[in-house]
């Protein structure tokens, strides 16, 4: 008979986990966070205290083999991811949804049934939340104007005649969003994330709101106001907004030099890692006397790849991830190139016809992508990941590769490599995407380093690259390399195209039969030229008649000198990083990918 199940230490393992996620997302989400923010804090503080000592409790089980270390190290990944998820779903919904409601509620008043043909606005100067009994919107004094987006005035009035002094106006980024209930009284309608004055608008639009309603009010002779929304509700420093301009450095468009910055960035990536191989060929030819970290060759390799990931920020500030999901296979071009140059490699007539086809397929699908003209601010953008339909695909895509995961390791195990694969690409596409948010807060706010959520958002995304990673090698480790890496990179350029039109809507502005063909037949050419290269260096680097001898980075023939391995690094080199070890087990080589930025593998 075998050991007894505790049942207690089963359910506790369950339900603590989930009772702590709801303690800690309450505390930051609610009104004890806005009367009493230490007590909130420390009482996540505390859950993250309880987090600690569980994850302190499994590495003293590490070494142990029992059943108790197993559920020691499971509570302490549960609570863990539990209280993390709780402090930032927590932030976000007081940051996005509660935070103006209590400010409107408990520091300001609340005015009902005004008569705006009786009241005045200086008997106001208090107001939170203002109900206009009954009345309507004189349209005919209404103003607006566009930049990016309708933005739109109206007075309110009683619906009894003219006023001799309108103090009360409607605003709005669209003149569809005001509504009457059926009591007649006037209700403020939320549209498209904008919303009207009397429930709270977007503190990033007021001065946009403030321009058009000062300049209706002055060509209907009306005095000047001063506008005290802004002394109500203090604009965090960091979400001060700062317009990027369309073009600069001599009339060049912005996205245009993204799209730059994006091809040196695959520039230097490759070069950075062929360099390393360079260095890893030398330290072999030597007799391995020295370490490879020293070598010049290797450091200098090391500036260029990480120079390499640093130059994707900007880019995707700059232009829109469709265009940059494209130029991800431009790695493997570089990379041969590179590899001809440096190493020796032969570039047979094939790869160059290919690679080819990629620049075009890429060239193509810039040609025609949109480019947004809306300039949006901190709020709107991580709003983009809070937008239903980019939270229910979340969803969709979790609970489908977990069920696809079940099916992988217990029923069906040759899809084991395809499911990771198809989660490597899926991580990839969902990291990018946050890098791009990340990139874009940077670059369009005064004092980005004060936002809380830029490191929640850091944090999540670097988490992901880490699966991605994982997920990569441990796939190449039991399934083969050309099944693994094109089911990456097609699936991982179609997940980063849909990311972008859920998380930005890039393509809502892509019309016209001609152009939507060209953008398909550039997409199709990239997805097609990338798995076709990348089945040509595999068919090249597959062992011919003799028997050869694999080495971490080499590739030996019996009697010859030693040729490099295209695409790889050592094992060893990425040791530091602290991956999951189980990544590595029985392999020899180790693929690195381009996380911050479109698709690559080097």
């Amino acid at each position: 008979m075998g050991p007894r199940l505790n049942l207690v230490a089963v359910f506790a393992n369950f339900l603590v986990p989930w009772a702590a996620f709801g303690v800690t997302f309450w505390a930051l989400s609610f009104s004890l966070r806005f009367s009493y923010p230490w007590l909130a804090w420390s009482i996540a503080a505390l859950l993250l205290g309880a987090a600690g000592v569980s994850a302190l409790a499994a590495f003293k089980w590490s070494n142990q083999s029992s059943r108790a270390a197993h559920w020691y190290h499971y509570f302490a990944w549960a609570m863990c991811i539990s209280v993390l998820a709780g402090v930032v779903l927590g932030c976000l919904n007081y940051r996005y949804t509660m935070h103006d409601s209590y400010v409107l509620e408990m520091d300001l008043k609340l005015y009902k049934d005004v008569n705006v043909g009786q009241a005045k606005g200086q008997q106001m100067m208090d107001a939170g939340l203002v109900d206009f009994g009954s009345g309507g919107l004189d349209l005919q004094k209404a103003f607006s104007f566009i930049d990016g987006e309708t933005y739109c005035v109206a007075p309110i009035t009683n619906g009894q005649g003219p006023l001799p002094v309108y103090d009360f106006w409607a605003v709005g980024s669209r003149p569809s969003s005001l509504s009457r209930g059926e009591d007649g009284a006037i209700h403020a309608k939320e549209l498209g994330g904008k919303k009207w004055a009397g429930t709270g608008r977007d503190r990033e639009e007021l001065p946009t709101f403030a321009a058009v309603n000062l300049r209706r009010r002055q060509e209907m002779q009306h005095p000047e106001l001063r506008n005290y929304y802004d002394t109500m509700i203090p604009v965090a420093p960091w979400s001060r907004s700062r317009r990027q301009p369309a073009v600069i450095c001599g009339g060049v468009p912005t996205w245009l030099w993204g799209v730059a910055l994006c091809v040196l960035s695959n520039c230097l990536t490759a070069l950075g890692l062929v360099t390393q191989k360079l260095a890893h060929l030398q330290v072999e030819q030597s007799g391995g006397k020295s370490r490879y970290f020293k070598q010049p060759w290797w450091m200098a390799g090391m500036a260029a790849f990480v120079l390499g990931q640093v130059a994707n920020i900007p880019a995707m500030a700059l232009t829109p991830q469709t265009m940059l999901s494209c130029l991800g296979g431009l790695s493997l071009v570089f990379n041969s190139a590179y590899a001809h140059v440096l190493l020796g490699e032969r570039l047979r007539s094939s790869e160059v016809l290919v690679m080819l086809a990629m620049v075009i397929g890429a060239g193509m699908v810039v040609s025609v992508t949109p480019v947004p003209k809306t300039h949006h601010e901190s709020t709107q953008i991580f709003g983009a990941l809070l937008h239903r339909a980019f939270l229910l695909t979340a969803v969709g895509v979790t609970a489908f590769l977990g069920v696809l995961g079940l099916l992988a390791y217990f029923v069906a195990t040759p899809l084991k490599p395809f499911f990771l694969g198809l989660t490597c690409a899926a991580c990839g596409s969902y990291g990018m995407t946050f890098f791009k948010c990340g990139a874009e807060v940077i670059s369009s706010t005064s004092r980005w380093w004060l936002n809380l959520e830029l490191y929640m958002l850091g944090i999540i995304a670097l988490g992901i690259c880490a699966v991605q990673i994982h997920t990569m090698n441990l796939g190449l480790r039991i399934g083969e390399v050309v099944t693994i890496i094109p089911t990456f990179f097609a699936l991982g350029v179609l997940f980063a195209l849909v990311q972008a039109e859920l998380a930005f809507g890039e393509l809502n502005e892509l019309r016209g039969a001609h152009n939507i063909v060209i953008f398909v037949v550039g997409v199709v050419l990239v997805l097609g030229a990338t798995v076709a290269l990348l089945l040509l260096h595999r068919q090249e680097e597959e062992p011919e008649d003799l028997e050869t001898e694999r080495l971490p980075l080499l590739h030996r023939k019996a009697g010859s000198e030693p040729t490099l391995q295209r695409s790889h690094w050592s094992l060893n080199t990425l040791s530091p990083l602290g991956l999951p070890r189980t990544s590595f087990d029985n392999i020899h080589e180790l693929t690195l990918l381009s996380v911050t930025g479109p698709m690559g593998v080097a």
